[in-house]
């Protein structure tokens, strides 16, 4: 009977990487499992109780890392934890708190070896492999006092230069393996400088004039440490503009590195020669808010030449910041009472994000039926948040993110529809997800059942992976339904829509104290004052006393104006000619992009 293989659980991010691991290593471990952000690596890891776990500190997400690796060395013990720091130096407490809770697995750097990370899954660290990264504690035990000393020396190792060559191998078949290395006496250093820079000279055919540059190398490779053997450095050199454009090249054996870029701005450009392949690069995605004219990857607007096989590994977009500043952002709009209009003020927020040109998701969280989805008959078959959220609980992202309803697409299965010349009027940026029919017309309740955490992880997918500017929750007023706890919980900006209506008011306040008991709101809380009517006796100040807090926004009563656009099918702020409405609305969007 065959012993079972390793299993392995990934927490990096960076697919190429993955796959990298999981094409060199299928004989020897088995793969159950990728988390692509934080929130979602306790909670998978755990079922499957994987031999190892590879977490990568920049993973995307807000849980904090360490306690990420509490939680893994509590519930999963015997579980190793392979950690991929930052560019962090001994004496870090971050690195010496994971030494601490006994990871030893560490490596540490922006840019990460693929073969080093092989060996160090084959061959796990000791302690005294990562001591420099925990210093030593004495403690006092008469006053009890705690003092550190000064961290071990950090060995330093010679820097690898990685160069992909047309017809290179990726690795040799034995790469990675513990493979014992030659000793070389220190008087051969000359000898093997000498060989190395003849060697570039005759392959690439330096020119008489570049004699006075090689000597220059010469001497400056002549002050470096001698390299070990297999970590010979490789370097580069740029052929003349009249030499022949394809030299023939032998097969230069050299590590892969994945390169963690900080800021896409000091990206280093391709090397010049044709034949040569890039170095896999991935993008530390910031999560900013983006320019309303939205950049395409320049990865994928790039074609390769016939001569160059460049190969380009697939990243999220990276979103530049916006004049507005600040971070993408979830908000939630939740209505004081039923009727308070609470769906048109988020919808049409939405709306408003959608034509400044932000990529938007409505997400309406009403069980019992949609009113968007019904006013603008924006239902198709087999989509909605709760295929979403299924499609989410099995990983599977393509079908997730077949499952999101889109303008372009509700247009072309429309065409002949009484709603074909309204749905023209939609910004493309604003896509759509309600409960499907099938679910709000389903008698089982057991069908019916959906975890409600889901939501919080389908939110981390749509802002880290789909690349959405905003998500616009339209949650329920009942504010202890769970779906509504977890917009409150999770939201970076909580709307709180109410009227006139003393019954209104009276009952925000009572539910705003009450929820404050469970859910720290007080610092992203915005009053929304819809239907208002100037006229009327209770006067804007007389609700913000009684608020206890400013309305920022009123919304003015134009009751006709709403019962006419519903009846056309058009949005209320597509079909209104009151400038106060637009106003209004602007006034929320400033307010988003100012916090």
């Amino acid at each position: 009977m065959s012993q079972a293989l390793p299993r392995i659980y990934m927490a990096i991010g960076m697919k190429g990487m993955e796959d990298f691991l999981k094409q060199k290593l299928k004989n020897e471990y088995r793969f159950v499992g990728e988390a692509i952000y934080r929130e979602q690596v306790v909670k998978n890891a755990i079922p499957v109780n994987p031999d190892i776990i590879i977490l990568r500190e920049t993973l995307n997400g807000s849980m904090d890392i360490l306690d990420i690796v509490y939680e893994l060395r509590l519930q999963l013990p015997d579980t190793r934890i392979i950690f991929l720091a930052s560019d962090r130096k001994p004496g870090d407490p971050l690195l010496a708190e994971l030494v601490s809770n006994g990871v030893y697995d560490i490596m540490t750097g922006n840019q990460i070896s693929a073969p080093d990370l092989i060996n160090l899954i084959r061959e796990p660290n000791k302690f005294s492999d990562v001591a420099m990264f925990r210093p030593k504690v004495k403690v006092n035990e008469r006053t009890k006092e705690v003092l550190y000393d000064v961290p071990v020396k950090e060995v330093v190792k010679p820097v690898k230069t990685t160069v992909f060559v047309e017809g290179t191998p990726v690795l040799p078949p034995d790469y990675g393996k513990n493979v014992p290395k030659p000793k070389k006496k220190e008087e051969e250093e000359p000898k093997i400088k000498k060989r190395r820079t003849r060697r570039f000279r005759t392959k690439f055919g330096r020119a008489p004039e570049e004699e006075q540059e090689d000597s220059k190398l010469e001497t400056s490779m002549e002050e470096e440490a001698v390299p070990q053997p297999s970590e010979v450095p490789l370097f580069k050199p740029t052929p003349e503009p009249d030499s022949d454009p394809k030299p023939e090249l032998k097969s230069v054996e050299t590590p892969l590195l994945f390169e963690v870029e900080k800021n896409s701005e000091e990206k280093t450009k391709p090397a010049s020669p044709p034949e040569s392949k890039t170095l896999f690069t991935f993008e530390q995605e910031p999560v900013l808010e983006p320019e309303p004219a939205l950049l395409s990857n320049p990865a994928s607007e790039r074609e390769p030449t016939p001569e160059s096989q460049t190969v380009f590994v697939p990243t999220p977009s990276p979103i530049p910041a916006a004049s507005g500043g600040g971070k993408q952002k979830i908000l939630a709009f939740v209505g004081g009472d039923h009727g308070v209009g609470n769906t048109q003020a988020a919808f049409n927020t939405a709306l408003t994000l959608g034509k400044r040109g932000f990529r938007t998701i409505f997400i309406e969280l009403k069980e019992q039926g949609s009113t968007i989805e019904y006013l603008y008959q924006l239902a198709l078959m087999n989509k909605g948040l709760d295929v979403t959220l299924k499609y989410l609980s099995e990983e599977n992202f393509i079908g997730l993110d077949n499952a999101i309803i889109r303008m372009p697409e509700i247009r072309q299965q429309n065409t002949n529809a009484i709603m074909a010349e309204n749905y023209q009027k939609f910004p493309d940026t604003v896509d759509f997800l309600f409960f499907s029919p099938d679910y709000v017309l389903e008698p089982d309740p057991q069908k019916k059942e959906i975890d409600p955490a889901l939501l919080k992880e389908l939110c981390m997918h749509l802002i880290f992976q789909s690349g959405y500017h905003y998500i616009i929750l339209d949650a329920q007023p009942d504010l202890f339904n769970p779906f509504t706890e977890v917009a409150l919980g999770f939201g970076t900006h909580i709307f709180f829509t109410v009227t006139q209506d003393v019954c209104h008011i009276g009952r925000a306040v009572r539910n705003i104290s009450e929820v404050t008991k469970r859910i720290n709101i007080a610092d992203k809380l915005y009053y929304i004052l819809n239907k208002y009517d100037g006229k009327a006796a209770l006067s804007k100040r007389d609700i913000e006393d009684w608020l206890k807090q400013e309305v920022e926004t009123t919304i003015p009563l134009l009751h006709r104006d709403f019962i006419n656009a519903n009846m056309k099918g058009v949005p209320v702020l597509l079909h209104s000619k009151d400038p106060s409405l637009k106003k209004a609305f602007n006034e929320i969007v400033d307010h988003i992009l100012q916090k």
